[in-house]
């Protein structure tokens, strides 16, 4: 419980005792601007947002200043998000305080997530959540900040992320904005595959009514959904959307009868559909929302077996991708394809296919996506027909309640295969079969004298034959469902998987590293424990390896000088050190650790740790590099 001294009605307003705040207001003899301000964001949390308005204009008008951020919520509210936009823009931020700094940078990222931009509702949101945490305040502050970033997070296909936030907001939540972040929480586990830890986070948030429930009864109904338990999923919608227009929850209402069209499609039931896209193209919703309408429609009218559904579906997917909404694209995408595949167009249904595959990189891989292969049969069909699984079928499968097996791959600090976290051993050379078979998985479709080129070296050169058709027969026997194919139009081999998910560590460990932070870079030297192939010697093993540690190292030196120039040494010590197993003799790692080590532990401490990288110079290279040559520490 926060308890401020500087507001009796704030204090009020920051526990969520609304109709308190009000009670206080009344009793004060004298009210000031800043009482007004408090007492005009109880009267919009209570319903009354045209007193709301008029009151915070008066406090406004009184010189109160920071008022204009709840009166920009207010005109939001009131459907005129611009001329809130507008009040917003009058504030100079610099004159605020760290609080009101962070509820304005709160209010102009919803205003930002209300026009569609979600870029830039995510900086101001994260801006917020930053100062937020500058405050005393910040248990006040955070629930709020994390919900709404834990919306467009997810609304960008960022599951992880938006994770993140709202498990740290929940640690101050409570009522119903502990309700409302359990929500997002559970939609994320939705969203990521993760069903059962899902299911435990909707249990967790029970049964309720009134505000939050029709949120939360739609999610739950997304999880049924995506389940196949659409009788299920059908019950709640429909509870999800009554309540919503109960609580004029335009937004949850038309969501939840769009999830009423999809499910009612799927079944077959295109009356029943229609009704319920009839109820939601009747809302006023954000663009968002309206052009998953059009999307719901073209899935309609394909189900009735309209050809205008190409131009409609292909209308919500040029939307969407205005939007940058690259989950909703990805599901576009899909229903376009399957409309192609109805109509028999099928260079444009490959074409649609590659568009949500571009989708769902866009999302950093997340598995969103192929949920919505369960209404589009004909595409989910193609897909497994296919003899080469795309992604979008590996993630279907990772998502089935019955999961496939996964064979992993490790390749870092040596070589090892495991089905299920069983081992499996070839009798041939364990490290040259795993070579063969992850060359061939990086570099599909070469031909037979392409990977003896690449594969054996010199000193197999004889028997380089005898020993890849030993090796394809090998990988065969050990792992059920793989094979080495060749295909004799092209002349080339491949790798095939039947009813598996391939996970290669060194792929793993690049998609972490791209773009990565301080959280995802300590993942990343946990999943660096050796050199890629350490015991081969061919020339692609050793670029590739040398990308790697390149990688590695480049993203270690950018996180390495930020936590320098930030003074946190301790954390500057620790990573060097760690950094140092990967590359020992980087000229800039040893540099930051030696000056690190000098402003926490001191000059002593730091000539030590010189005269031990110098000697490993001196011992490896032996010279020393320019900027070890001579310190202020000699």
């Amino acid at each position: 419980m926060w308890v401020i001294s500087i507001n009796p009605i704030l204090n009020l307003v920051l526990r969520g005792a609304y109709e308190d705040g009000l009670s206080a207001y009344g009793r004060l003899q004298d009210a000031s601007a800043t009482d007004e301000r408090w007492a005009g964001l109880c009267l919009l949390n209570v319903g009354r947002p045209l007193e709301a308005r008029a009151l915070l204009t008066r406090s406004l008008e009184r010189g109160c200043m920071p008022a204009a951020i709840e009166l920009a919520t207010v005109y939001r509210q009131l459907g005129e998000p611009e001329l809130g936009r507008q009040t917003l823009q009058t504030l100079t931020l610099s004159e605020l305080s760290t609080f009101d700094h962070s509820l304005a940078e709160l209010e102009w990222g919803i205003s930002q997530l209300a026009f569609g931009d979600l870029r830039g509702a995510d900086e101001a949101l994260e801006r917020a959540w930053n100062l937020a945490t500058q405050t005393e305040r910040e248990g006040a502050l955070l629930p709020g900040i994390g919900l709404t970033l834990g919306y467009v997070c997810m609304a960008q296909g960022a599951d992880q992320r938006a994770l993140q936030f709202v498990t740290q907001a929940l640690e101050h939540a409570e009522g119903l904005r502990l309700l409302e972040l359990q929500t997002v929480a559970g939609a994320c586990y939705t969203a990521a595959g993760r069903f059962y830890e899902a299911e435990a986070t909707f249990k967790a948030a029970g049964d309720v009514t009134g505000p939050g429930a029709p949120t939360l009864l739609y999610h739950r109904a997304m999880l049924a959904r995506y389940r196949g338990h659409t009788r299920e999923a059908l019950a709640l919608f429909q509870k999800s959307a009554q309540q919503a227009q109960q609580l004029a929850e335009a937004e949850t209402e038309c969501a939840a009868e769009l999830g009423l069209v999809a499910v009612h499609c799927e079944l077959g039931e295109t009356r029943r559909a229609a009704k319920a896209l009839a109820h939601a193209s009747a809302l006023h919703v954000p663009a968002r929302i309206s052009a998953l309408v059009d999307l719901r429609r073209g899935q309609l009218m394909m189900r009735n077996g309209e050809a205008a559904a190409i131009e409609v579906l292909t209308l919500a997917l040029k939307r969407f991708g205005e939007l940058q909404l690259h989950r909703e694209r990805g599901w576009a995408a899909l229903h376009l394809a399957e409309a192609y595949l109805t109509f028999l167009k099928m260079r444009e249904a490959l074409d649609a296919l590659e568009e949500a595959h571009h989708a769902r990189a866009a999302l950093c891989s997340s598995p969103v996506i192929a949920l919505e292969l369960r209404a589009v049969p004909q595409v989910l069909s193609f897909l497994q027909a296919e003899t080469q699984p795309r992604d979008l079928l590996l993630d279907w499968w990772a998502c089935q309640e019955q999961r496939p097996r996964v064979l992993r791959i490790q390749t870092l600090g040596g070589v090892r295969l495991t089905v299920n976290g069983q081992t499996v051993r070839p009798n041939a050379s364990l490290d040259k079969s795993t070579e063969l078979l992850v060359y061939l998985l990086l570099h599909p479709n070469q031909t037979r004298e392409q990977i003896l080129a690449a594969i054996f070296p010199e000193k197999y050169a004889v028997n380089a034959r005898i020993y890849f058709h030993l090796m394809r027969s090998e990988l065969a026997k050990i792992v059920d469902g793989l094979t080495l194919p060749y295909d004799r139009e092209t002349r080339a081999y491949r790798v095939e998987v039947r009813g598996m998910i391939v996970r290669l560590d060194l792929h793993e460990l690049k998609q972490i590293l791209y773009g990565a932070r301080l959280k995802e870079f300590r993942t990343a030297l946990e999943k660096y424990i050796g050199p890629f192939l350490p015991e081969s010697e061919t020339d692609w093993v050793v670029a590739e390896r040398t990308t790697v540690e390149w990688l590695m190292v480049r993203t270690g030196l950018d996180i390495l000088e930020e936590s320098y120039q930030q003074g946190e040494d301790a954390l500057c010590m620790d990573l060097a050190e760690q950094l140092l197993q990967v590359e020992p003799l980087n000229e800039g790692i040893n540099t930051l650790l030696i000056r690190a080590t000098e402003r926490l532990k001191g000059a002593v401490t730091a000539r030590h740790t010189l005269e031990r990288v110098r000697k490993r110079f001196r011992d490896e290279v032996g010279e020393l590099p320019t900027a070890l040559q001579w310190t202020s520490l000699d």
